[in-house]
């Protein structure tokens, strides 16, 4: 999955770039602030629906809540890494052994 996102990131940057401005954007007008935040609700539902392999409306509030949250989070970040370093993206294998490493740490100091 990430691997596909970040080529996806490299072969069409406009399009994340128009992301960003859109969220810029919503801190100035507040409908399309409630608008987004409307997206960001959907978007974390559908990212916890594809990690868990299950439809949409199966998804609880919670796993909404943590699991698409945290998806997107990392999603986001890493565009912006992308985009603002073009020529040394960070990689799938960077990410996910970063995340292990964070998870460890947790799990060291709860």
């Amino acid at each position: 999955m990430w691997d596909g996102l970040f080529q996806q990131f490299g072969a069409h940057p406009d399009l994340w770039l128009a992301t960003l401005e859109l969220f810029m954007q919503a801190q100035r007008q507040p409908q399309l602030r409630t608008r987004l935040a409307d997206g960001l609700t959907e978007g974390r539902r559908g990212m916890a629906a594809i990690l868990e392999s299950v439809p949409e409306e199966a998804v609880s509030e919670r796993s909404a809540r943590t699991v698409g949250m945290v998806q997107m989070a990392l999603m986001s970040g890493m565009m912006i890494q992308f985009l603002g370093d073009p020529d040394h993206p960070p990689t799938t294998a960077e990410m996910l052994e970063g995340l292990r490493a964070l998870a460890r740490i947790v799990d060291d100091h709860p």
